[in-house]
């Protein structure tokens, strides 16, 4: 398959290889993800799966010192971890001979990797070290909390009964949509759980009963929901028609953003949409984050009124 000058190739053993030409650029970049991350562990495995990316780097029988091949061959290398995804990359002056070399390396670290305790015990504290360094990153910790709020939001939510929505379902798709890769037709699956899990959590938020603690935290969550939803869509469609959005990078952090910043109506203009779908996604974000709060907030008062009026009654 070939789009935009993009051609997929499926290997034999379900590698899946997209090729990118660019022949204004002297230079060949090699990206290997594995659609493995921190969402796969396991209690008491936290950290494991960064861990193991560093480790990977620590030799094989064939390249004992692949940080030492990296220099003498000129390679610009490294490896990120994220929640459901491992890749490592590499940059250099376009060369078939160390393209070669760097995709076998690739081959033989996925097979051969010593990963020995020794190793183990020295890279745990480098690992602790970048989580901590991510911890005194604001945005970092603005969105762990921004999730932490939304799931729980989301937990309290089936508390309030109804039975309208299989909600256990629902926020396991909704949670699985929010890791998925964007730019593709995940990305459209991505956006069709979020929807669902929107769908019905607004049935709940919005049913009748008396105003509680959880009603307002599902709301909260509700609102967090509606712009992640709108984020996925943004992502997904610039991995679809890039340059739809001028100013804004390749990174999911990037599109959640200027999603949230949209949906409030902050407009701080760093990133622009370049499109007319843009601009149309844009304006209906826009409108969709004013509306909600004024048929949250008419529907939370009418539900106080009624409440108290049958106590009245009553």
């Amino acid at each position: 398959a070939s789009v935009e000058g993009i051609v997929e190739y499926r290997l034999a053993n379900g590698l899946q290889v997209l090729l990118a030409p660019d022949p204004s650029k002297p230079s060949t970049t090699v990206n290997l993800t594995l659609r493995v991350g921190s969402r796969h562990e396991g209690y008491g495995e936290t950290g494991m799966a960064h861990l193991l990316e560093h480790l990977v780097f620590k030799g094989t029988p064939t390249t004992r010192n692949p940080w030492a091949e990296f220099t003498r061959r000129g390679l610009r290398a490294n490896g990120t971890t994220w929640l459901d995804r491992t890749n490592y990359f590499a940059s250099f002056t376009a060369n078939d001979a160390t393209l070669e070399w760097y995709v076998g390396w690739l081959a033989d670290a996925m097979v051969n990797s010593f990963i020995a305790r020794e190793d183990l015990a020295s890279e745990m504290t480098v690992v602790r070290n970048e989580m901590e360094m991510g911890e005194n990153n604001a945005g970092r910790v603005l969105m762990q909390r921004t999730l932490a709020t939304m799931l729980a939001g989301m937990a309290a939510l089936t508390r309030l009964g109804g039975g309208f929505w299989p909600l256990g379902a629902c926020v396991a798709l909704g949670a699985g949509a929010v890791t998925l890769d964007s730019g593709t037709v995940a990305g459209l699956a991505s956006i069709a759980g979020l929807l669902l899990l929107c769908g019905a959590l607004l049935r709940q938020v919005l049913a009748a009963g008396e105003v509680t603690r959880a009603r307002i935290e599902g709301a909260i969550a509700l609102y967090l929901l509606v712009a992640l939803l709108f984020a996925t869509a943004y992502e997904t469609l610039e991995g679809f028609a890039p340059g739809s959005f001028a100013g804004a990078t390749a990174l999911p952090q990037s599109f959640r953003y200027f999603s949230l910043v949209a949906q409030t109506s902050t407009g701080f203009g760093d990133i622009v949409p370049a499109t007319p779908l843009a601009r149309t996604l844009v304006t209906l974000q826009a409108v969709t984050g004013q509306i909600f709060i004024a048929v949250l907030l008419a529907r939370l008062v009418s539900l106080e009124l009624a409440a108290r009026a049958e106590k009245r009654q009553g």
